[in-house]
């Protein structure tokens, strides 16, 4: 917050009478914030406060969506096992990859 730092404002007041304001007050220029140091330790996560030249903006930080989980290609299929034939017999084995 030091390097927010202060601007200058005017601040005035006037006397009252009863209910109603008089004629009598008076002014001054009074330092104040430029941004409520109390309100800059309230800021939840992902809201910001940019401070630029005596001005504040306020922001709200959207998370990103979280990114698509990596697949890994499925293993390949084992090769199938041929039937055997009619006499009993079978075929030649099929070698592996």
């Amino acid at each position: 917050m030091a390097l927010a730092g202060t601007r200058r404002i005017l601040e005035s007041s006037r006397k009252l009478l009863g209910t109603a304001t008089g004629d009598e007050g008076s002014s001054r220029l009074q330092h104040t914030w430029v941004v409520d140091p109390d309100l800059i330790r309230q800021l939840a996560t992902g809201q910001a406060c940019h401070i630029q030249h005596g001005t504040a903006a306020y922001a709200h930080v959207i998370p990103a969506p979280a990114a698509p989980a990596v697949r890994t290609r499925p293993p390949a299929p084992a090769p199938a096992i041929p039937p055997a034939h009619d006499d009993g017999h079978q075929p030649p084995a099929i070698p592996a990859r």
